[in-house]
């Protein structure tokens, strides 16, 4: 369940990128430039995962699936 997640996190990273641009950006460049978005991508995923009423619940949420459906939200909001 947490292949999704990172699938969809490397995919973000691969599309901010943009490895098909013919820019005269080092791989190093490119990776700094993505770190805001993977940063803000994340703090979105862990507030919606805290905030879910079925996190901290007995027995414990499967905390693969709380991502997985953190994901839409938090992909709806960085798209504004």
């Amino acid at each position: 369940m947490l292949l999704a997640p990172l699938f969809g996190t490397a995919l973000i990273v691969a599309v901010a990128a943009d490895p098909l641009s013919n820019s005269n950006r080092s791989a190093q460049e490119e990776a700094v430039a993505t770190i805001p978005l993977v940063r803000s991508a994340t703090d979105c995923i862990v507030r919606a995962v805290i905030a879910d009423p079925r996190y901290g619940k007995q027995p414990t949420p499967d905390l693969g699936d709380l991502i997985v459906d953190s994901v839409p939200a938090c992909r709806t909001r960085s798209a504004r």
